[in-house]
């Protein structure tokens, strides 16, 4: 949960305005994205309604960028850059990445050696908006471009 901190953090330093009121009362209405809101919301939610007893938390987990205005959303969580500038937001963190594989996955199909062996290996995909997120690859120097390949149109 380590890498979770500095979010955590920046929901903690957004519940300094909801403490600012006598006492916070209503429903608030927050849309997640999925990850984001089974591994740190679930964390985070018990204990805020436990100092807020006069809240209500409805929580939509979902990856689709939902309409914050026409919805009726109080907060939402992007991942990703924001596509709607009339919003105000708040970085949260940066999200890190990683290729895995199991051991049992890479002795039965091979290590791959260059991104582009990638192509021929099965791979798990995050969908966001219903579509496939690219993958980006970057050297660990910084002088190396980055690289994208697409991977199952």
């Amino acid at each position: 949960m380590s890498e979770f901190a500095p979010l955590l953090r920046a929901i903690e330093d957004a519940e300094d305005v909801v403490q600012a009121a006598s006492e916070a009362k209503g429903l608030l209405r927050v849309s997640a994205p999925q990850e984001f809101g089974r591994m740190l919301v679930a964390t985070w939610a018990p204990e805020f309604l436990t100092r807020h007893p006069g809240v209500k938390l409805e929580l939509n987990v979902t990856d689709r960028n939902v309409d914050v205005i026409r919805e009726g959303y109080d907060l939402a969580v992007r991942m990703g850059p924001l596509r709607d500038t009339e919003l105000i937001s708040r970085k949260l963190a940066d999200l890190h990445w990683i290729l895995v594989a199991s051991p049992a996955y890479l002795e039965r199909r091979g290590r791959p050696e260059t991104v582009e062996d990638l192509r021929s290996h099965s791979c798990l995909r995050y969908l966001t908006s219903g579509r496939p997120m690219a993958f980006h690859f970057r050297r660990w120097t910084e002088r190396d471009p980055r690289r994208t390949i697409r991977y199952g149109r």
